[in-house]
């Protein structure tokens, strides 16, 4: 510490007699990292820091891209909530920047593609990993829906390096500062995606990324993960939420954590059929505001937004697999709240004399 210390103290000195710009970043091992500059640099020491945080931080670091947020729930026999973020993420990201994503990541994962698997050979020199209801053609004459069905497909599969897809992916010159972010939101999920499902977690270099206290977290068959709200439906707007729309003021900065989850409860009827589950945090989510500050204090207010059955049947195409949606096609009528909705008062109303 002395010496870096001493060796600061020249810099500047120098800097004064020379009248030269430098801009000194340290780090050692488990400590921040420390900017030192001369007056010429004052204004970049911000953005400087910034760059070295996001490069620094973990894999499975919470932090939501955007100020709007809720709680995505992970469930062991209920996927399609997280197959539809990881939708709403690359839909907001743009199709350029997916069609990058994906050069990038085939080119990482598959570095003799146009040799053992070329395109021109169409579906008969498809590789293993790669989603047989999806043409086997360049990223870039994909279909969007297709496109982002294989982005989804390629990080979900927990045979690929998570932490060298995030690396190559912020090598690339996004032109929307959140751009980074949802990208970074992209890849939390997938961390906790592969942790949550994958019955070998223990054995993935991903469980050291976390603490004692969520690996015990991660045990639960419902867990909470903050996630960035990125569609919605209201009397002012509907759809989906663009980069350009994001302003800076809208970039969340702050760190969440994972929480367990209430598994729902199951009324039968007389008749034997099932009836509509319960879902308390939905009920609870009826009741607040959907825009918040991201505070520490507000964690625990996050919505859980669930999804009725015509929005399951019309987002079933966008699965990776049938496997996947077969997961949580029993749960097709259980839900209350169209996804991204902000129930009225009437509709609060209908769900608590409808159980």
């Amino acid at each position: 510490m002395t010496t870096n210390a001493n060796i600061e103290k020249c810099i500047q000195a120098f800097s004064r007699d020379k009248d030269l710009a430098f801009m000194l970043v340290t780090s050692s091992q488990g400590s921040e990292v420390e900017i030192n500059s001369s007056p010429h640099y004052d204004h970049l020491v911000g953005d400087v820091g910034r760059l070295f945080e996001r490069s620094t931080r973990k894999i499975t670091t919470i932090v939501p891209a955007t100020n709007r947020m809720y709680n995505l729930t992970f469930s062991r026999s209920r996927i399609l909530p997280l197959m539809t973020q990881y939708r709403h993420l690359f839909c907001t990201l743009t199709q350029d920047y997916c069609k990058l994503l994906a050069k990038k990541w085939i080119k990482l994962i598959e570095p003799r593609k146009q040799s053992l698997h070329p395109y021109k050979d169409s579906h008969r020199s498809r590789p293993k990993w790669w989603p047989e209801t999806i043409p086997h053609i360049e990223p870039d004459h994909l279909s969007k829906d297709n496109r982002i069905k294989l982005l989804t497909s390629i990080i979900r599969n927990p045979t690929f390096n998570l932490k060298e897809m995030k690396r190559i992916s912020h090598s690339i010159s996004y032109k929307y500062p959140v751009a980074e972010n949802i990208v970074n939101e992209i890849f939390y999920l997938a961390a906790y995606d592969q942790l949550f499902y994958n019955q070998l977690r223990n054995c993935s270099e991903l469980i050291e990324e976390i603490s004692l206290e969520t690996r015990t977290i991660l045990k639960h068959p419902v867990i909470h993960i903050p996630v960035s709200l990125l569609s919605w439906k209201s009397t002012a707007k509907s759809g989906m939420l663009m980069m350009r729309e994001i302003q800076q003021s809208d970039i969340n900065v702050d760190e969440y954590f994972v929480k367990p989850g209430i598994p729902s409860r199951r009324l039968v009827l007389s008749s034997g059929s099932i009836r509509r589950k319960k879902w308390s945090e939905a009920r609870h989510g009826s009741r607040f505001s959907m825009f918040f500050s991201s505070n520490a204090t507000h964690q625990k207010s996050l919505p859980v937004i669930s999804r009725d059955s015509q929005s399951m049947e019309k987002e079933k195409e966008y699965y990776s697999s049938e496997a996947d949606f077969q997961l949580s096609s029993n749960n097709a009528q259980n839900s209350i709240y169209t996804a991204g909705s902000i129930p009225s008062t009437s509709e609060s109303e209908s769900a608590k004399s409808h159980p």
